[in-house]
């Protein structure tokens, strides 16, 4: 009968450990990584609330570029959920986007819904003007009027 002090006798024992501590340590790289991705994305929509509540806090006409925001599959964001963070009526804001891009759906007729199809990032563009300069933001009773502009450049 062997003995415990033999080469070789616990090497199997071993290799198992190995095995299980390289899985624990793989188990927390893939925590990490899944975790730093959806930080991203609270990140992105912050900033994104942000850069359009300060387009509206300055209604010049002028585009203001949210650049790099990433944007999660199956979000869904409406006129009337973004007016209650940046302090606008959803009558006052109006989306836009690319008319072919698989990433996006959006309502080319009432422009008011937007939806996220794939994850992906790219940059936001807010022109807010004010009553006196657009005839349609007057006819709505809005003091400040903003265009969305998703993925696509402002024309």
């Amino acid at each position: 009968m062997p003995r415990a002090s033999e080469r070789g006798e616990f090497e199997p024992f071993k290799m198992l450990i190995g095995a299980i501590m390289a899985l624990v340590v793989l188990t927390i790289i893939l925590g990490a990584i899944d975790f730093f991705g959806s930080w991203t994305v609270n990140v992105s929509t912050e900033r994104l609330f942000t850069g359009i509540r300060n387009a509206v806090h300055q209604p010049n006409g002028n585009p203001l570029e949210i650049r790099g925001l990433a944007f999660e599959e199956g979000t869904v964001y409406t006129t009337s959920a973004i007016g209650r963070q940046v302090g606008l009526e959803a009558e006052c804001l109006k989306f836009w986007g690319p008319e072919n891009y698989s990433s996006l759906t959006w309502d080319h007729v009432e422009q008011k819904t937007l939806a996220v199809n794939n994850r992906f990032e790219t940059s936001v563009y807010a022109v807010c003007n004010t009553n006196n300069s657009s005839s349609e933001c007057a006819a709505n009773n809005c003091e400040v009027c903003c265009d969305i502009y998703f993925a696509t450049e402002p024309a």
